[in-house]
Formats: C-alpha cells, structure tokens, sequence
C-alpha cells in the first residue's frame, strides 16, 4: 500500500532508471520493475540485505531489471546524474544527517528527476515509547519533522511539489500492532 502510495507520485515508465534509497531486501524495487517496467537501482548499508534481495530478484525473474547494491546512502557508490527517480521508504528515521542525504540523492538525479520519500515524521513534541521499530533506544531514532525534512531537501536543490500528511493512517497502523503486541504479551522473542 505503502509503495502504491509513492510511485503515484513519481509516474514511473517503462525503461525510466530508479534509485531505491535504503532498499532492504528489494521489495519497492521490485514492485516498480513488475509493476511499471523501470529499472531499479537499489542501496542498502545492510550486506545481507543486498545479498537476500538479490536472490529473490533472480528467483522471481526480475534480475535482468533490479540490481541492489551495498552502500551508505550518504555516499551513494553511483555516479552523478543516473536515475530519472528515486524513491525512500522507511529510511530518514535511521538517518541523522538529513541534509547530507538529500544533498547525496540530488547528485545521482538527472536534471528534473523526482523524488518520493515514505517516511515516519515527527508531529509535535511527542515522544516514542522504545523500542519502536527502526530503534530500541531514542540515542539512534533521527525522525524529524516534515519542516525539517523540506528545509533539508530544499537545501538540496529540490522543489517540493507535494506533501501529503499521513498522520492519522500512520496513527491507526501504530495502534493496532499496539494492541496486537499488547494481546499476545509482547514483541516475539
């Protein structure tokens, strides 16, 4: 849903060049390539990540269209001006150095390339309950505020088209794997 969400907004076409910020195991990826006929480019920090995703592509036949490398999103091992797109799922909350990031991702955009980010925003001054997801301790969460996200991208080089406030999806989601946590005793072992 998630991932509909975000291509949406990037209008992908068949053969366009994507970049997948913080790909994981490949799953937008792969989404955008079966879905839209792009050509993906994944980077991940994560080794075994990289590795498991690639076995999926080329299990499910997409690895003709989806290469998923290991890399540091603040220096993304690509050269400059690559990838008509790129996308960012679920990644900023891990990252401190928001301006760097987007700074690093407008590089490898050719003119005119977008942008989507998916991500955790901080709304107000509330503060987590750790563990949450992406962190157990609050020492290595970097989420932000939307302000924040578009001083950084704007920094960058980027306009910004959209935003699009999820709040109150994200705050359902959040509440329901509460109570599911909460029903069965805890996050498994």
């Amino acid at each position: 849903m998630a991932t509909e969400h975000l291509a949406a907004y990037l209008d992908p076409q068949v053969g366009q060049r994507m970049l997948d910020v913080g790909c994981g195991i490949g799953g937008t990826g792969r989404f955008l390539a079966s879905r839209f006929g792009t050509r993906v480019t994944g980077v991940d920090l994560t080794d075994e990540f990289v590795s498991t995703g690639n076995s999926l592509n080329a299990w499910v036949g997409l690895d003709d269209r989806i290469s998923l490398i290991q890399g540091d999103a603040l220096s993304l091992p690509v050269d400059d001006a690559q990838f008509d797109a790129a996308v960012m799922l679920h990644v900023g909350m891990n990252i401190a150095d928001k301006a760097s990031l987007f700074r690093e991702i407008h590089r490898v955009l050719r003119p005119g390339g977008g942008l989507a980010i998916y991500d955790l925003m901080a709304n107000q001054d509330q503060a987590f309950d750790f563990p949450v997801p992406w962190a157990d301790r609050s020492e290595i969460s970097f989420v932000e505020s939307a302000r924040t996200y578009a001083a950084a991208l704007e920094a960058a080089g980027f306009a910004i088209d959209s935003i699009n406030d999820r709040s109150e999806f994200a705050k359902a989601f959040l509440a329901k794997l509460k109570a599911a946590l909460s029903r069965s005793g805890g996050p498994p072992r």
